[in-house]
């Protein structure tokens, strides 16, 4: 590991970090010198600089003669950052380049964290590209972008499943245009005016008065009156049947609390 003073590192650190807790490994600087744990700290600013200062101090050192690596992953390359205007190198490696053992299968953060160190301390580490804040920010962007479009996307699957499972089916060729947008709006237009009828008759009648209906529309238009019922919430319910044979309507189904709904 080249570092932009002449002076070599007095202390090569390897680094395991995770969302909640960074483990440390340290590498002494001769080939065959001492790998050992260096604990653990919270993964945040003030606990990286408060360790690495405890560690320089308590090893007589200045920052800049300690070398630090970590793995490139989710946590991003804010640690890289700050070690660098802390004047410490720091190198971020790709995970799918370090080298590995046949056989050595058992991975726990403090044997990671001194694999790390010790491939640090003979060069044997890969870095990745550490791009500068704006180059960061562009990629969360896309990022973003990205995400926005997959939820989109899977937002509108699920709200096609749910009409299906429903019945309703939109007759026309291609969903999302312009006229598939209109029949959606025309769906939760007629949800909301049946909500506004159903509290104006309670209100004017109150919440014991059942209501009694005669299907005098077309079958698609009942269904959606049926699913449009809040079954806590709205009056029982009384459905008439036409029987052209008796002249007139009959009860056909009751619907409501009372009828065990």
């Amino acid at each position: 590991m080249k570092t932009n003073s002449d002076t070599p590192p007095a202390l090569y650190l390897g680094l395991d970090v995770h969302k909640e807790q960074t483990v440390a490994a340290i590498a002494d600087p001769s080939p065959r010198g001492e790998v050992r744990s260096g604990g653990a700290f919270k993964t945040c600013q003030p606990a990286l600089e408060k360790f690495l200062r405890k560690l320089a101090k308590s090893h007589g050192i200045p920052l800049s003669r300690l070398c630090v690596c970590y793995e490139a992953g989710g946590c991003g390359f804010w640690m890289a950052r700050r070690l660098r205007q802390l004047g410490v190198p720091c190198l971020v490696v790709a995970p799918s380049l370090i080298p590995t053992r046949s056989g050595d299968r058992v991975k726990t953060d403090k044997k990671d964290a001194v694999k790390l160190a010790r491939l640090l301390r003979a060069g044997e580490l890969t870095p990745v590209h550490l791009p500068d804040e704006v180059d960061e920010t562009i990629r969360d962007l896309c990022r973003a972008r990205t995400d926005a479009i997959d939820d989109l996307r899977r937002s509108k699957t699920r709200l096609l499943g749910f009409l299906r499972r429903n019945g309703y089916h939109y007759q026309g060729k291609t969903h999302w245009t312009e006229a598939h947008k209109r029949y959606l709006r025309d769906l939760n237009a007629f949800y909301l005016e049946v909500l506004k009828v159903m509290d104006a008759i309670k209100a004017a009648h109150g919440e014991a008065a059942p209501l009694s209906i005669f299907p005098a529309a077309p079958v698609s238009t009942m269904v959606k009156l049926g699913q449009a019922r809040q079954p806590k919430a709205d009056l029982d319910w009384i459905i008439y049947d036409e029987v052209k044979e008796l002249g007139g309507f009959v009860e056909a189904i009751r619907i409501g609390n009372r009828s065990g709904d």
